[in-house]
């Protein structure tokens, strides 16, 4: 009867920690890189377990996944140059589960913002949306916030 209740008792334990890998394959990192007098780069960096993915801000079409998006809180003194660049091995194919060609990173992916900021700016915060699948299943768009020193 103990080795039985063990058993199921390892069992148990062991799911609950498959599940919880599984149910947050994406780490977020955010860190700021002074590029100049009061320049920054803000590095959105991805680590993907696995064989999950994030996917591109730029998708083709909105019948698909949710592309990743970003918004920033509305900080006076900050300027934003240009738009959210991604960095990343992307992988451009035709997607069976979503049945359309997509755009999606694996393992790695950074996104950079540069912005010009007023000397008295301390961080920059905001929301991250971003779906994530791994070819069999998709997890829910998730929303991530952060604030990110400067």
């Amino acid at each position: 009867m103990k080795k039985l209740l063990f058993t199921l008792a390892t069992l148990f334990t062991l799911s609950l920690g498959l599940f919880a890998q599984t149910a947050n394959p994406v780490h977020w990192n955010f860190d700021a890189v002074k590029t100049g007098d009061n320049t920054y780069d803000l590095v959105i960096s991805a680590d993907v377990d696995g064989e999950w993915c994030v996917y591109s801000q730029f998708l083709d079409s909105d019948d698909g996944p949710i592309p990743t998006s970003f918004s920033f809180d509305d900080t006076k003194g900050v300027q934003f140059l240009g738009n959210v660049e991604e960095k990343g091995d992307k992988l451009e194919k035709y997607d069976e589960l979503f049945a359309m060609k997509i755009a999606k990173f694996k393992h790695h992916v950074k996104f950079i913002q540069k912005i010009k900021t007023k000397r008295s700016v301390q961080s920059v915060s905001g929301t991250i949306e971003f779906m994530t699948c791994n070819g069999k299943t998709c997890l829910p768009p998730t929303e991530v916030p952060f604030e990110v020193a400067l």
